[in-house]
């Protein structure tokens, strides 16, 4: 595409220019140029080869650049978007240039638009291919993005301080449950094992929240490598089995009829076992009868991780929201299993970033099957990406207060509660 290439005004086409038999702007006309000028959002209609041929005030608002500067001017003269790290798109990557090219819709939130004077402003941008051109719906997020980032900050700054104590009191419960450090009758163990449990699951919801917060940041530091996917799955499954026998539930994996192939990804290993960890995870919590199954199949372009149970399943109004920040499904089935309603949210990003999507099917009483789809690569590609992949860092030093047995701790002590103190339910 030639920039600034300004057409002829007997060459412009702007949103169907049909006039009474008189010459005059008809109702409809009238009525759509009013409400074009009176959003808030900034409209942008680009002719077939990406000329300007509407550009409303909130347009001229937000990008500086008025009206009748930017009529019949190719859009990529003025409509400068800039990627997270300032590179400017000219075409390769640009939003609009591709669905232009494909005649796909986009939405995205992800680029930056360096204004007239050099502004550079987070957008919320549309791209919708029309019948005779392309239409872009775009808002400035600048100060949303802002207090995103300060919002994120502060969960990041609070779930890092808070489990430091929880890891310490999840380490004197441990002592005080150990035989060898502490002596206790049945009835207090119980109490120190509810604890236990819900300090677990508080420094769980911390550790979730730290990582949601390096997700929504883009902080996902990942170390992609070849990995047999039939491989990881199974290893998945052998790592919960025991978990699942505690319901008494059969965890599988499920081969299939036939000799299956070897199929080759590219992933960050940890990461696609924290995703696999979650759904399976999740799968036997709300199974109460029956089992998980999880399998692996694929075809030339894709793998598919299925991950199948018998559980509760979820209904159609909830299937749309289950991968947002928080939600959980709240109905008589799934009201006392508890969760933070970020494991799905944090899978989703980690599949994204691996460049993959993640799926649900899922029919209410009778269970859901949840998909993983990554792109397969070839043996001469995981081939190559060994050979390109860099060593690994080494592991932070981390420091705990949690006490351990080679610490010295306090002598031996009875405890015995008192019998006003009923046992918990």
């Amino acid at each position: 595409m030639k920039l600034f290439q300004r057409k002829q005004p007997d060459q412009t086409a702007a949103l169907a220019q049909s006039a009474s038999a008189a010459g005059q702007p008809s109702a409809e006309q009238i009525t759509a140029k009013a409400i074009i000028s009176s959003i808030d959002e900034g409209l942008i209609l680009l002719s077939a080869d990406g000329v300007i041929t509407v550009f409303n005030p909130a347009a001229a608002r937000i990008t500086g650049w008025n009206t009748e500067e930017a009529i019949n001017l190719n859009f990529l003269s003025i409509f400068r978007l800039v990627d997270s790290q300032d590179r400017e798109l000219k075409e390769a990557g640009n939003p609009v240039v591709d669905a232009i090219k494909n005649r796909q819709p986009d939405k995205t939130d992800t680029f930056s638009i360096v204004t007239k004077h050099g502004e550079k402003l987070n957008l919320d941008l549309s791209v919708m291919p029309m019948e005779q051109g392309t239409l872009l719906v775009f808002r400035d997020i600048t100060d949303r993005k802002k207090q995103d980032a300060e919002k994120t900050d502060f969960i990041s700054t609070a779930s890092h301080e808070m489990r430091t104590p929880v890891t310490a009191i999840d380490g004197y419960l441990g002592l005080l449950a150990n035989p060898t450090t502490a002596t206790i009758d049945e009835r207090a163990k119980g109490y120190v094992e509810k604890a236990q449990s819900n300090v677990k699951h508080l420094g769980q919801l911390f550790q979730d929240l730290l990582d949601t917060t390096k997700a929504d940041d883009n902080r996902i530091n990942a170390r992609p490598v070849p990995l047999n996917a039939t491989e990881v799955a199974k290893g998945a499954v052998n790592d919960l089995s025991a978990k699942a026998a505690q319901k008494n539930l059969q965890l599988t994996y499920d081969a299939g009829q036939t000799l299956q192939p070897i199929y080759l990804i590219l992933a960050d290993r940890d990461q696609l076992l924290e995703v696999l960890y979650n759904i399976i995870e999740n799968a036997i919590k709300y199974t109460a009868q029956g089992g998980v199954a999880v399998s692996v199949d694929g075809d030339d372009s894709k793998v598919r991780f299925k991950i199948q149970d018998t559980g509760v399943g979820i209904t159609p109004e909830d299937l749309p929201h289950l991968f947002q920040k928080f939600y959980r499904i709240d109905n008589s089935d799934t009201r006392e299993i508890g969760g933070t309603g970020l494991g799905l949210y944090l899978s989703k990003k980690l599949v994204d970033n691996m460049k993959g999507r993640i799926f649900v099917e899922s029919v209410p009483s009778k269970g859901s099957a949840f998909f993983v789809e990554l792109p397969r690569i070839s043996e001469a590609e995981a081939k190559l990406a060994t050979q390109t992949t860099p060593p690994l860092p080494p592991p932070p030093v981390q420091e705990s207060t949690a006490p351990t047995l080679d610490q010295p701790v306090a002598p031996t002590v009875q405890i015995n509660p008192p019998e006003s103190i009923a046992p918990q339910a």
